[in-house]
């Protein structure tokens, strides 16, 4: 056995070479994956204290869950707030004249109070030398069903004009 093994010990020489030279990247591969995926493991248990992946996972699991009720809970919550915007004033313009040219001042109003629809009201004001009268009338889409001064037409019509212009 020995002489078979000396007569071909250069060829065996020369196999275990070639086989370590094979071997070293192939090592070299394991190496680099074992250390990515140590990284991968050392992020996902980052200030964890569990006694396994899979109770991490569950944890995660369990968080997500959460996370997914409160991003509902919020769109809920700006749903209802979008709607309240939605009826609160958006537009709004006040308008003082004076209807009497014997009278001094611009003591008469018009003040126009609407929501993102147009909708709302149109108050006014009529200061004459006897009283003040003041009248209020809804509006709806920019629109009086009541019949509506010159003044409180064009107090609705600034008010929204006042919304599409740059502030």
């Amino acid at each position: 056995m020995l002489s078979i093994i000396s007569n071909y010990s250069a060829s065996i020489i020369i196999a275990l070479t070639g086989a370590i030279f094979l071997l070293i990247p192939i090592n070299i591969f394991f190496f680099i994956r074992y250390r990515q995926l140590s990284t991968t493991l050392a992020y996902l248990t980052r200030g964890k204290k569990a006694a396994s992946l899979e109770d991490i996972i569950s944890t995660h699991g369990k968080e997500l869950t959460r996370i997914t009720k409160d991003i509902h809970n919020i769109h809920a919550g700006l749903t209802r707030i979008n709607t309240t915007l939605t009826r609160s004033i958006h537009h709004k313009s006040v308008l003082r004249y004076n209807p009497f040219k014997d009278l001094g001042g611009d003591q008469s109003f018009a003040i126009a109070l609407l929501d993102g629809n147009g909708d709302g009201m149109i108050i006014s004001s009529l200061h004459t030398r006897d009283g003040t009268r003041v009248y209020a009338k809804p509006v709806t889409n920019g629109i009086s069903s009541h019949k509506l001064s010159k003044e409180e037409e064009v107090a609705i019509r600034d008010a929204m004009h006042e919304s599409q212009t740059p502030h």
